[in-house]
């Protein structure tokens, strides 16, 4: 459990709203990032339900912080910004 804590947490909505606006794209491309970076073992990515943000969705959160209208051509940008130049 407390290598768990250790871990940045990335949720991507899958909820309606956030899937029908790509959310499984910006999945996609957080893992990509993480990937690229090599810090998968920093991070904990998964999919959640609802963050409530539906009419600006896809929405994320980092941590505790929701971040909304986070499509996969936005990533790249949000993953420097809020988990690579942190956890590095």
């Amino acid at each position: 459990k407390s290598e768990q804590a250790n871990k940045m947490d990335i949720a991507v909505c899958v909820g309606t709203c956030c899937y029908l606006n790509g959310s499984y794209d910006t999945l996609k491309e957080f893992t990509s990032q993480a990937d690229k970076a090599g810090i998968k073992d920093k991070v904990n990515l998964h999919a959640t339900f609802c963050l409530e943000g539906c009419s600006q969705s896809p929405s994320i959160r980092i941590n505790e912080e929701i971040i909304e209208g986070v499509t996969s051509d936005k990533v790249a940008g949000i993953f420097k910004k809020k988990v690579l130049d942190k956890v590095k």
